[in-house]
């Protein structure tokens, strides 16, 4: 009869232990997650920069001599870093002027790991410029 008692007194505490540890593995996942993703999210940052940079270098080059002044001639400048940045997967907008190419890319992350949890896509942008140089 002891031993019936017993059985019967431990039987509240089953499953215990297998939340726990359904808990615990979520809160890995979720780490896991936030590493990878969070890193992946970094690095689109640091492409978009590197993208608008060169997308307004590229801009810069097409230059105009008109009264013999270099200047950016603004149309072709603006078509060519638009055309750099959709080779490069990056959408964005470019502003041109006779002085100055500023170009704003943009690029989009899609979650891995976050999208178990309900974290979609994320979009990082960057702006740079360049200026003609004439020496």
């Amino acid at each position: 009869m002891s031993r019936c008692r017993l059985r019967l007194a431990h039987r509240g505490d089953t499953g215990t232990v297998s939340g726990f540890i359904v808990v615990v593995a979520a809160a890995l996942v979720i780490c896991a997650g936030l590493v990878y993703d969070g890193g992946r999210i970094v690095a689109a940052r640091v492409r978009a920069a590197d993208v608008a940079e060169n997308a307004a270098r590229a801009g810069a080059q097409q230059t105009d001599l008109r009264g013999g002044v270099i200047t950016i001639d603004p149309r072709p400048a603006g078509t060519t870093a638009d055309a750099f940045m959709v080779s490069q997967g990056a959408r964005g907008r470019v502003v041109a002027t006779r002085t100055e190419v500023t170009v704003h890319a943009s690029i989009t992350v899609d979650m891995t790991l976050l999208s178990i949890i309900g974290i979609g896509s994320r979009t990082v942008s960057a702006t740079r410029s360049s200026s003609g140089v004439t020496e």
